[in-house]
């Protein structure tokens, strides 16, 4: 049974076990295959992370191959609608993302295909240090943010993060030595 928890401190709401261990599992194994399917991933890493986090987009008509994908979807969203988006992130050992708000203006559910993971974020009041840096995708100029203080939620496979409003500087974090898999869905 899930359990939920809300945090109104940032409108958080989290879901234990929103995802069965087997359909995580399933999940896990389509979005690597999405990841080595892309190629032309993404890095979301943070400059000071030891290891890499790839990120790919996906729009879920496009992967009627990926059951677990779809089934996952359908259960976040209540159907496959063509708004729909999808970004998978891949954290290797201990890899963690730069902070950054999603920039979304409908709420963004994150599920969490393995163990051993967080979501770092900063409450709405507290000042998240921006700065300029560089882009990891492209080294483009970007604003990034090195909070001094943020708050964590551990996760582990099945758990799902819904961020309900937008604006929340984040970032995912792998707090283990396997690689991790994350969905993020949303709408645009």
């Amino acid at each position: 049974m899930s359990k939920f928890e809300y945090l109104p401190n940032a409108d958080i709401l989290v879901v234990r076990q929103g995802v069965d261990a087997a359909l995580a599992g399933d999940l896990v194994n389509e979005c690597s295959d999405l990841i080595r399917r892309c190629g032309n991933h993404g890095l979301s890493s943070d400059p000071q992370s030891l290891s890499a986090v790839e990120t790919v987009s996906y729009i879920p008509s496009t992967l009627s191959d990926y059951p677990a994908v779809n089934e996952v979807t359908r259960l976040i969203m209540g159907g496959l609608m063509p708004s729909i988006q999808l970004a998978i992130n891949r954290q290797h050992a201990f890899a963690f993302q730069y902070f950054h708000p999603d920039g979304k203006s409908n709420p963004v559910a994150v599920v969490n295909g393995s163990d051993g993971g967080a979501f770092d974020y900063v409450e709405p009041c507290t000042d998240p240090r921006p700065y300029m840096g560089n882009n990891s995708y492209d080294g483009s100029p970007r604003q990034l943010y090195d909070p001094e203080e943020f708050h964590t939620i551990e996760v582990n496979a099945g758990d799902i993060v819904v961020q309900l409003i937008s604006g929340i500087i984040h970032r995912g974090r792998n707090t283990s030595n396997e690689p991790r898999i994350t969905l993020g869905i949303y709408t645009s």
